[in-house]
């Protein structure tokens, strides 16, 4: 593995909210998105709803009044627009770097933003995987096993007068088994520690 430094970044405010709509849509009609199109992803991102499936049980349906699908192709493109017309910043008391290698002493470089060092860090989490500098996991497999155990104990409390273990498995497979299948391609279920 060669090295590689990498800047883990935080904005000062979040995903837009159902009232930011009108400037995002705004802006894109400035970018020259006209007609059907505008109209199509205003659509997309109001009077939504959602409800949920659970084997033969349907929820109650529930308007969705804010923030974009997740998993969407269009959200970050949107969040882009948004930062753009907000002129979000970074907030680099949350900003920070790592140095990746797999040498005793991985290389060092100053980061600035804004004319302020970022903090170096021997380990970052970045949407749920915690990678160390090495890339071992090891912290990763560790805070996903504590994690694990400690929804397993809850189940385990709060299912004990339960008569159907369907329904024991089924909370399993929402509340444990999640935990410790999640990136599970990224750090490898091979690993050995």
């Amino acid at each position: 593995m060669s090295n590689c430094i990498s800047a883990i970044t935080a904005v000062s405010s979040g995903v837009p909210q159902g009232s930011h709509l009108g400037p995002i849509l705004f802006k894109l009609g400035n970018f020259g998105v006209h007609g059907r199109l505008l109209h199509l992803i205003t659509d997309y991102l109001t009077e939504r709803t959602q409800y949920v499936v659970m084997s033969n049980c349907i929820s109650a349906i529930t308007a969705v009044s804010s923030g974009v699908p997740q998993g969407s192709h269009l959200g970050p493109i949107l969040f882009t627009v948004y930062c753009d017309k907000n002129k979000l910043r970074l907030n680099t008391n949350k900003c920070h770097h790592i140095a990746f290698s797999q040498q005793t002493t991985p290389p060092s470089a100053d980061l600035f933003v804004d004319g302020e060092l970022l903090g170096e860090a021997d380990s970052v989490v970045d949407l749920g995987v915690v990678m160390d500098s090495g890339l071992s996991f090891r912290n990763h497999v560790e805070y996903i096993t504590r994690r694990a155990w400690r929804n397993l104990g809850f189940l385990l409390r709060v299912t004990k007068d339960f008569r159907h273990h369907s329904s024991i498995i089924m909370l399993y497979k929402s509340i444990v088994r999640p935990l410790l299948e999640y990136a599970a391609t990224v750090w490898n279920p091979l690993y050995t520690l």
